[in-house]
């Protein structure tokens, strides 16, 4: 997406599709959360949501006191930080707190049925992951990743990019979208190579990150070198954080990245756009991202074709004898040479697919006693190869029942298309005027 200067691209992404997965995201990773949250007895956490609810009532009879306990003063820390701490706030982050508080409690009162990172993880060990590369790679294995690869790339470039956007605002600043493309892929090629996750980045905490005081990518930096640290040397006391302090954060997190706002105002926005966030939205929390992303971007596309065919229009301006025709060189020929055998149509708007076929309804109003039809495309800004097809045939049909055709007030953009796709050489250039007047010159 970088090679091909892809980033600017983010700004058609339309804004209920990116909403309504972002908030499919947060409410997914809170849901994730709970079964640490609460300490419930569960094998493992189902990624299908309805089936996570069904484990979920299964196992709520084995909720941990403990763990309840430890999480709530964890969250309850996190919400309530800069109250707590004060200026210190600004340069210690609220989750940093809360992780420490919850493990030292842990600790101190020797919560032996907390679930900690150690506990349920017992191979995590200090230092580098081993660098390995797939081996077993054939044509079904790549073909069956292509998809979901793709819906993965899809997602972490609009999210990185919806950061930086947000960053931006925050610092008065400006992001090259195709760096931060080429980075993140680079990052993500060499972060798989070392056993990693598809990184992205994330709204929250690009926006803690400001808030703390960061500027440029030195902040990032720092990120890294603090996190390679902990790998290194501190890993035996990241193993003794509890698992409930985790999902605490997680919890937060999941309530900053949501656009929850969306919901409440969702009455004012038009139809169209609210189907579009519902049906994003549910389709991220019940099925996967792929699908919301695929979907909402389809839908929202055909929403935006079905709103530029309805302004779009091609109306027939009402001629009685010459009176809606003021030029007066072209009255004085109509009424000489062509009497009441001429219609005036007016195109409006972006000669589109979705648009275009309105012309060929114009082929019902044509009377066998019609012997010149006039084209006025002054308010047409923009054509496609839908609108260079229909009106290809259109010219078709004119000649066929001798009808003399002409095209007037022809703008720059439609101009340029017609003339490459080869129609102003089929009409004819004495059939493609400046204006109304001028058609006097050739009839």
């Amino acid at each position: 997406m970088a090679v091909f200067k892809m980033g600017r691209l983010i700004k058609f992404i339309p804004f209920p599709v990116v909403t309504g997965f972002t908030s499919g995201i947060a409410l997914s990773i809170l849901f994730k959360q709970l079964r640490d949250f609460m300490g419930l007895s569960m094998q493992d956490v189902s990624p299908e949501f309805p089936e996570l609810c069904r484990q979920y009532y299964e196992s709520i009879h084995t909720v941990n006191t403990n763990t309840i306990i430890i999480g709530g003063v964890s969250l309850l820390i996190m919400i309530f930080w800069k109250n707590i701490a004060g200026k210190i706030s600004k340069y210690v982050p609220a989750s940093f707190f809360a992780i420490l508080a919850g493990t030292f409690l842990v600790g101190y009162f020797h919560m032996t049925d907390v679930a900690t990172i150690g506990g349920r993880f017992h191979d995590i060990k200090a230092g580098l992951p081993a660098f390995t590369f797939p081996s077993d790679i054939d044509f079904a294995t790549v073909r069956s990743l292509v998809g979901p690869a793709f819906g993965i790339a899809m997602l972490a470039a609009i999210e990185s990019l919806l950061s930086a956007v947000v960053a931006d605002g925050m610092i008065g600043g400006h992001h090259r979208s195709n760096a931060e493309l080429m980075g993140q892929g680079l990052a993500n090629i060499f972060s798989v190579l070392l056993g990693g996750l598809p990184a992205t980045g994330a709204i929250a905490r690009t926006a803690m990150n400001v808030r703390s005081g960061g500027r440029t990518p030195v902040a990032g930096i720092v990120h890294s070198l603090t996190v390679l640290v902990i790998m290194i040397a501190m890993m035996p006391f990241m193993n003794m954080i509890p698992l409930t302090v985790l999902a605490a954060v997680l919890i937060v997190v999941a309530y900053n990245i949501g656009d929850w706002r969306v919901f409440t105002n969702i009455r004012k926005a038009p139809k169209s756009d609210s189907t579009v966030f519902i049906l994003t939205f549910l389709l991220t929390v019940v099925f996967d991202l792929v699908i919301a992303i695929e979907v909402g971007i389809v839908l929202a596309s055909f929403l935006f074709m079905r709103r530029m065919a309805e302004l779009s229009s091609v109306d027939l301006v009402e001629y009685n004898g010459t009176d809606s025709l003021n030029e007066e060189k072209l009255r004085e020929k109509i009424q000489a040479d062509y009497s009441d055998s001429v219609l005036l149509y007016e195109i409006k708007g972006p000669f589109c697919f979705g648009a275009a076929e309105k012309l060929m309804d114009v082929d019902k109003q044509i009377g066998a006693n019609i012997r010149l039809i006039i084209l006025k495309m002054k308010d047409v800004m923009a054509i496609d190869a839908t609108g260079v097809h229909y009106l290809e045939m259109f010219i078709n049909i004119c000649r066929s029942r001798r009808i003399s055709l002409f095209i007037c007030n022809l703008q720059k953009h439609p101009h340029k298309v017609l003339k490459k796709a080869g129609i102003l050489e089929l009409l004819g250039p004495d059939y493609i005027c400046d204006n109304v007047e001028s058609i006097a010159k050739v009839i």
